[in-house]
């Protein structure tokens, strides 16, 4: 895998210290900390350096953030070769902070407030990282063509009536890795392949880029039904109709402290504030989400990839 260490950029936010008496005194003693060096497993993201800016108004402390793919910040992060070290890892994927989970690269998150805020369905058993973000793999369906029924589940796509009425995107797609993953989980490899074969037959047209392609499919009447994330939109697109099955599969953003982290005490702060804003235990995604660990989406990724390769699912 190339390296892309030396080529990645650090950005620094500014740090905004207002001490107590007036504007042009001297910071607080207890403003002057060690900056925070978070490692985001994604590229650029205003909406991250937003929030990092916010946590410096707030504490006078300085976040430093390296953006990267996330296969390379990650496995920068299990190496630890990178200087600064990463004091905190950030991922948009449960996949990639439970791989530094089981590589060794993250220390338990020691603080109770921090591991209650999300439900232990959506975080490592032995603490070693949490979530602050959830999204589910919902059923996106155009209502003026499908007989919907409540019952209706990852399983019904493979079903007869949506023959030539289904739109899938391509299987490197996390959504639908997410939930063969589950599926193998929750059903065994050979049943769980039944029911992707039974995707394939059903296929409307070609596997499209994106989940958001597939709306726009949908809405374009090209295909009735398909699957998506539950963040997903088309600005302009009139919003088509997005069903939750009664256990619907879910993949987080995860959170964690990195193992070599030079300021432990300032990452588990800037933790502490993260989670304290978080999103994962909002009551849209979290009610009919499967109880079962997000990690094994991760556990069970490769059989999933296997499982496509089998179906001819590219």
């Amino acid at each position: 895998m190339p390296r892309v260490g030396i080529a990645m950029q650090l950005v620094t936010l500014s740090v905004l210290v207002v001490a107590c008496g007036g504007a042009n005194e001297p910071p607080a003693a207890e403003a002057r900390q060690a900056p925070v060096v978070v490692f985001a497993a994604f590229e650029d993201d205003e909406e991250l350096r937003e929030l990092m800016a916010s946590y410096t108004d707030e504490s006078g402390v300085r976040v430093i953030i390296r953006h990267g793919a996330a296969a390379d910040i990650v496995n920068d992060l299990i190496e630890n070769k990178i200087s600064p070290a990463a004091d905190v890892l950030m991922t948009r994927s449960v996949v990639d902070v439970w791989q530094a989970a089981e590589e060794g690269a993250l220390r338990a998150i020691v603080s109770d407030a921090i591991i209650d805020r999300s439900p232990a369905w959506s975080r490592d058993p032995d603490n070693l990282w949490t979530s602050t973000n959830v999204r589910t793999a919902v059923i996106a369906y155009d209502a003026a063509a499908v007989d919907f029924q409540s019952d209706l589940d990852y399983a019904s796509l493979a079903e007869q009536r949506f023959e030539g009425e289904l739109c899938l995107s391509s299987s490197q797609n996390r959504v639908n890795q997410l939930v063969m993953a589950m599926m193998i989980e929750e059903l065994g490899v050979r049943d769980a392949q039944t029911i992707v074969r039974g995707w394939m037959k059903n296929l409307a047209n070609p596997y499209l880029r994106t989940d958001r392609e597939v709306l726009v499919a949908i809405q374009t009447s090209l295909c009735k039904i398909g699957l998506v994330w539950s963040t997903a939109s088309i600005s302009g697109l009139s919003e088509l109709e997005k069903h939750a099955p009664a256990a619907a599969f879910a993949d987080v953003d995860g959170i964690g402290i990195g193992r070599h982290a030079h300021n432990p005490d300032g990452a588990l702060a800037l933790l502490d504030w993260i989670t304290a804003r978080s999103s994962v235990t909002n009551p849209g995604e979290a009610r009919a989400v499967s109880e079962k660990n997000v990690g094994l989406f991760a556990w069970h990724q490769n059989d999933a990839i296997l499982l496509a390769e089998r179906v001819e699912y590219d």
